[in-house]
């Protein structure tokens, strides 16, 4: 796992769009969730995300490819740790084969 960085912004959208159609449009698409998606998946979103001094974002990544990433708030830890008080996430997108 490591830090995302404004030039990961693009693999990040890719990611986060597939795991929104993977996760909410089961169903059809319907114009308010395209909206949606492509409001919160976009470039321009994932950077100013990855900006925000307040947030954290982590990337899991396999053989140099992008798998998942956590958007968590910056007082979080940086790694996952097992904890009798757990953290607050903000966005997880994981690609599927990895997942469990």
């Amino acid at each position: 796992m490591r830090l995302a960085a404004g030039r990961d912004a693009l693999r990040l959208s890719a990611l986060a769009e597939q795991g929104w159609l993977d996760t909410h449009v089961v169903a059809g698409m319907c114009p308010a969730t395209a909206e949606e998606v492509r409001r919160s998946s976009s470039v321009a979103s994932l950077q100013a995300q990855i900006a925000r001094p307040d947030t954290r974002v982590l990337l899991a990544e396999f053989n140099e490819h992008l798998i998942g990433f956590a958007q968590l708030p910056a007082q979080s830890p940086q790694a996952p740790v097992l904890s009798e008080r757990p953290r607050e996430r903000e966005r997880v997108h994981g690609q599927r084969p990895f997942l469990g």
